[in-house]
Order: C-alpha cells, then sequence, then structure tokens
C-alpha cells in the first residue's frame, strides 16, 4: 500500500490536465469502493423543500450542497458514523469534468476551526444526526457557512472520513465575502474586541478578510532570540524587529550562547544603549535550543513570548501583534507564522507529525501563492499538529498550562511543546497571514532533530500518531517534507502556463 500512496502524492497533485489524468489512474487501481451492507434511511437534503418533507423516523440527514453529488453508498458510511456517535460528519471530494470524469480531489483535514473561519469545507456534503438536527438552528439554505459556524458550539462530536463521498458538478470558487454570522461568532467565542477585517482582492491569494481575535494594545511582548555570533544575521534579525514593531511594549532579549567574535560583543553593547528593551543574556555550553528559550522565560516580563531564530527577518509592520492576538487566545498553545526562504519559496507552512523525520515542514520549496492542489493553501491559517521553533508565539497564561520547553530535547523541544498543547485541549496554530524570511539554521547548521529523532518519534507515536490535520490520503510513505521529495509536486503547477497575472511584477516569472 505504500508505494500506492506514493504515486499519489507524486503523480495526482501536480497541476493541471497531468495531475487530472493521474488521479483518475490512481483511482482505478487503488481506491476502495463503498460497501454497502444495506439501504440507508438518512435523508438528503438539498432544498428547503427537502427538508419541510422530513419524517420523524428519519435517524438523521445528508446536506447536499448545489452543484455536488453522492457517491455510491456514501450514506451507508455516514449513518454508521452518526450511529456511532458523531453529530456531524464529513468526508473527502472530488469534481466530475464536463466529460463526466472524476478529477481535482480535495482531501480535507480533520476539524479545523481556524481554517473553517476562512474556507467552508463542509458544506458541499455533510450528515448530521437527527437529535443534533433537533437542538440546532434552523438551516439556512442561503448562508450555510454562516450557519455551521452557528451549529458549531453546540456539536460536541464532529467527525472527518477520509474518503471521496461526494463529487463536485461545478468549479470550486473562493468566496468574496465573509458569513454574516463569522463577525457575531467571533466576539461570542472570543470577547467583544473579535471581528473581521475585510481585505482588499489580492493576487493569487484566497484571503478575502482577516479574523481579528481582540485588541493588543496592552499586551507586552518578549522577544527571546538565541545566538552565537554570525553578526550578520542577528543585527538584521533584531534592526527588522524594532522597524517593524512599536518598541513601548517590546522587550528583546538576545540570549548569548557563547560568542566569541570581538564584533559581536561590541555589537551586544551598542544594541543596548540603542534600544532600552534590549537585553543580552549569557549562557555558555553546547546549543540547546530549549534551554536557551526557557532561559529567555525566566528573565522575560511579556504576557506573550516569541520564540525567534536568528536568521529570520521581519518584512511585515505589526506582525507580532497579529501573532500576539493569536496567542492570546483562551484555546491557543502555539502559534507559528508563513516563513519563506529568500527567494520566497516555502520554508515552514506547519509541521506534520507522525512521518518520516517525526515532525516534516510540509509546502517546503513551493510557492505560497499557488492554489490549484489537493489540500489547504499555505496562505489560510490553520489548525496543525505543531509549528517550528524558529518562530513561535504562546502566551504566559499557556506556559502556565503546558510548562516551558523540555531541555532534554536540545533541538526537538518546539514540537515537543506543541504536542503536550495538544495534549492539554489547546490548538496550535498555523498563521498564514502572518509573513517572515528565515534563513533556517544559518548559525548551527542545518540539522533535523539530530540526536532528539528517536525519542521524539516515541513522543509522537505516544501521543499523536496520526496527525488529524493531515488527510491519511496524502501520504503513507516515509516523510511528507525533507523525506519525500515527491511531496512538493503536491503544491506545483506543473500545467500550461496561463496569461501573466496583470498584478505579477514583471521578471518574477521564470522563462
Amino acid at each position: 500500500m505504500r508505494h500506492v500512496y506514493g504515486t499519489l502524492i507524486g503523480l495526482v497533485a501536480t497541476g493541471g490536465r497531468r495531475r487530472d489524468r493521474w488521479y483518475r489512474r490512481w483511482l482505478n487501481r487503488s481506491e476502495s469502493h463503498l460497501e454497502s451492507d444495506g439501504p440507508s434511511r438518512l435523508a438528503v437534503i438539498a432544498s428547503a423543500h427537502d427538508l419541510e418533507r422530513l419524517t420523524g423516523d428519519c435517524p438523521g440527514v445528508v446536506f447536499l450542497g448545489p452543484g455536488s453529488r453522492l457517491r455510491d453508498n456514501a450514506l451507508v458510511v455516514m449513518a454508521e458514523a452518526l450511529a456511532s456517535g458523531a453529530e456531524i460528519v464529513y468526508g473527502d471530494a472530488d469534481q466530475v469534468d464536463a466529460s463526466g470524469q472524476r478529477c481535482r480531489p480535495s482531501y480535507k483535514p480533520d476539524f479545523s476551526l481556524d481554517l473553517f473561519l476562512y474556507q467552508d469545507y463542509l458544506s458541499d456534503c455533510f450528515g448530521v444526526s437527527r437529535d443534533f438536527l433537533d437542538r440546532a438552528t434552523p438551516w439556512n439554505f442561503d448562508d450555510p457557512h454562516g450557519t455551521l459556524l452557528d451549529w458549531l458550539p453546540c456539536a460536541s462530536r464532529i467527525v472527518h472520513l477520509p474518503m471521496v463521498l461526494s463529487h463536485g458538478l461545478d468549479p470550486r470558487r473562493d468566496p468574496v465575502a465573509p458569513p454574516a454570522f463569522l463577525a457575531p461568532f467571533l466576539r461570542e467565542r472570543y470577547g467583544n474586541g473579535a471581528g473581521v477585517e475585510s481585505l482588499p482582492a489580492g493576487c493569487r491569494t484566497p484571503m478575502r478578510w482577516r479574523c481579528r481575535f481582540g485588541p493588543t494594545t496592552n499586551t507586552s511582548i518578549s522577544v527571546v532570540i538565541p545566538t552565537r555570533d554570525r553578526l550578520d544575521l542577528l543585527e538584521a534579525c533584531v534592526e527588522s524587529l524594532y522597524t517593524t514593531n512599536s518598541g513601548t511594549r517590546l522587550e528583546v532579549l538576545v540570549v548569548d550562547n557563547g560568542s566569541s567574535e570581538r564584533a559581536t560583543h561590541e555589537w551586544f553593547g551598542k544594541a543596548q544603549r540603542r534600544h532600552a528593551s534590549l537585553r543580552v543574556l549569557s549562557h555558555d555550553g553546547d546549543f540547546n535550543w530549549s534551554r536557551l528559550n526557557n532561559l529567555g522565560i525566566a528573565a522575560g516580563m511579556g504576557d506573550v513570548f516569541v520564540f525567534l531564530n536568528n536568521d529570520t527577518l521581519a518584512i511585515e509592520d505589526g506582525w507580532l501583534n497579529r501573532l500576539a492576538e493569536y496567542a492570546l487566545r483562551a484555546d491557543t498553545g502555539a502559534v507559528g507564522p508563513l516563513l519563506l526562504f529568500a527567494d520566497g519559496s516555502v520554508q515552514h507552512a506547519g509541521l506534520v507529525v507522525g512521518y518520516g523525520d517525526h515532525a516534516d515542514p510540509i509546502y517546503r520549496g513551493t510557492a505560497p501563492d499557488f492554489n490549484d492542489h489537493a489540500f489547504v493553501s499555505p496562505r489560510l491559517p490553520r489548525n496543525v499538529a505543531a509549528v517550528t521553533g524558529a518562530c513561535l508565539a504562546t502566551s504566559r497564561k499557556a506556559l502556565e498550562t503546558i510548562g516551558t520547553f523540555d531541555e532534554s530535547l536540545a533541538l526537538a523541544g518546539d514540537v515537543e511543546f506543541c504536542l503536550r498543547a495538544h495534549a492539554a485541549g489547546l490548538v496550535n496554530v498555523y498563521a498564514g497571514d502572518v509573513v517572515l524570511h528565515h534563513y533556517e539554521s544559518a548559525t548551527i547548521g542545518r540539522r533535523a532533530h539530530g540526536s532528539d529523532g528517536h525519542r521524539l518519534g516515541g513522543i509522537v507515536q505516544a501521543t499523536l500518531p496520526r496527525d488529524p490535520f493531515y488527510n491519511p490520503n496524502l501520504t503513507s510513505v516515509a516523510g511528507v517534507g525533507r523525506g519525500a521529495p515527491a511531496f512538493a509536486l503536491l503544491h506545483e503547477d506543473t500545467s500550461e502556463r496561463p496569461p501573466r497575472d496583470p498584478c505579477e511584477p514583471p521578471g518574477t516569472r521564470g522563462p
């Protein structure tokens, strides 16, 4: 079975017609059929008239969006999930082209609220139990996304079945405006300061609005930066930090891990004189990411801590406040942004646990704005199993719940911290709307998890052996990032090049 899914990764998700052709070939060879043990008693609801005719003995219903049709026997597996205690159940989807052939798969994650705030990936086809339907607010056929947001606080068990259960007859379209219920939902969940901010129609990005989770005006932020020499990186990192954020609520803690160059120590003195909020902490010994950042936690005074590599570069104003918005939510453990290499390709867009190096970056080396693939866009915020410690934000309150970093893991303390947050019932957020540059481990060299790898693998298997936010149809081979270069094809546009986007700057496209 491993080679089957390897084919899916490497061939199915390439762009355009080649992707669709290989998807059908993969389906014919390997997709399991939905077996039926008998007729389902679920009612299919596609219109208000269908809902009005619902009988009293129906155990549940399946809402089918406009332009969608059910796969054969999909009702049976959805009925089984509802009978097993699910209140809401949904599956994956693909499309049917004009010639009747299946194409463009959409392999969804388990339920991710932060993604659902931006992308309605349920209303094309989902089922609900009759008990849940009877106590929920009435279904609004004109605003399915908003109705589902209204239903979420009442749903205790949402189940994702990782199999294609419906086929879309029309191409999926990105929404142009937020659902009407989104702002009230955010205020009810996160407080009166939460709301929705409209964004101009951008080029090559699916975001049309930004969810706000509350003001950060009085929030103090401590940024912890471990370093060892490499002044060329550190100075640029710190200066970009102050240039893009207000210094009044900012505390910068540079944790010096045995720098030996004279220029570095001279800069320490100059920087502290120039920036009153900057302090240098010293700790010699072998590099231990967890220990160095724990020193910053012990010395820091902030309501929010941001752990930052010295080889990162801030490129957007106010990005710390945006990370703080996420981190200050009562439901949040760790937050990580979109990190780009210097050439603009993706370095980090969330981590997938349980495969390869036990915590692999996805989308690595691909263009962040390509949106024709089988998973979600790297520009959209979503929940993830873990984020990288190259830029990781968390609140002081979350630290009180989760604890500090495990110093027995010198390099993998970031992943273990995120797994502990997940186990504590908190969510980890990939903030795709916050962007930095990252030159990746330039100080200590390229590494995965080094000697931590074996122990990290044991921790993953004990706490989160299957990543709930990464569809199992997308990989069953070792590694999803570095360990499986073919995965990059999942997000690579190999179709015929379209005419140049008028929003695209000249000279940005290769030959």
